[in-house]
């Protein structure tokens, strides 16, 4: 594929990943969800694989889910990023994802957690698999898509919906205020404390969700909702 046709820049996409690759155990729920989803469903058939590979391997998640199936031989583990690769359990290489360096026939087993999905062109990656795969061989992987978190793309729309600056309205705000900075009229001054208890607000909920996961900060945000409803109602 020509650079004009690219759609990401690999490069930068590793420079990026590998700032990361102390922290990807901490962040690594949907993975984890993909490893224990694979391993299940290769546990499920009746078959050994001698030698298998985790293309895109992250810190190798995937992997040693799948190597722990006693129907799985050898591991191996290829990721594009060496500060990643070198948090694998060993044999790991470091290749591209589109660029394998294996041998056709070779491999029993290839599985890819949350990689494939980054490539420039994936039909040619899903050709090179084929090709390394024995011709019995199994291939079984995810990868993000359009309908990829739905959900969780609802809540961010959801949140992102949420006005910052909530019943905030200054008529002729450049002579609203002072030069002191202080609001000259009742309006502005009341608009004023919303927009300060509404930054304060946001400013306690981040903080309160940094160290947890998104979804407390959800619950906070559709209760400051229901709140601001009840107001407006009371209001009326």
């Amino acid at each position: 594929m020509s650079e004009d046709q690219e759609l990401f820049d690999r490069s930068l996409l590793r420079r990026r990943r590998a700032r990361f690759a102390g922290e990807t155990g901490e962040h690594e729920f949907l993975l984890s969800h993909v490893a224990a989803e694979i391993a299940e469903r290769i546990g499920a058939i009746l078959r050994d694989f001698p030698l298998a590979l985790d293309l895109g391997a992250y810190h190798g998640l995937l992997g040693r889910a799948v190597a722990a199936l006693p129907s799985v031989g050898e591991m191996i583990y290829a990721e594009s990023v060496p500060a990643l690769a070198a948090c694998c359990p060993r044999p790991a290489v470091v290749c591209d994802e589109e660029l394998l360096p294996f041998k056709e026939m070779s491999l029993s087993l290839v599985v890819s957690g949350l990689a494939l999905h980054r490539v420039n062109d994936l039909p040619g990656a899903l050709i090179q698999i084929r090709h390394s795969l024995r011709p019995d061989g199994l291939f079984m992987g995810a990868a993000l898509g359009s309908r990829s978190l739905q959900e969780l793309r609802q809540v961010l729309i959801e949140a992102e919906a949420v006005p910052l600056r909530n019943s905030v309205l200054i008529p002729n705000v450049n002579t609203a205020f002072a030069e002191t900075g202080e609001p000259v009229n009742a309006v502005a001054d009341v608009a004023l404390r919303v927009l300060l208890e509404d930054l304060e607000w946001w400013g306690r909920v981040l903080a309160e969700a940094r160290p947890s996961s998104l979804l407390p900060g959800v619950v906070r945000m559709n209760a400051r909702q229901q709140e601001q409803s009840q107001r407006d109602r009371a209001a009326s």
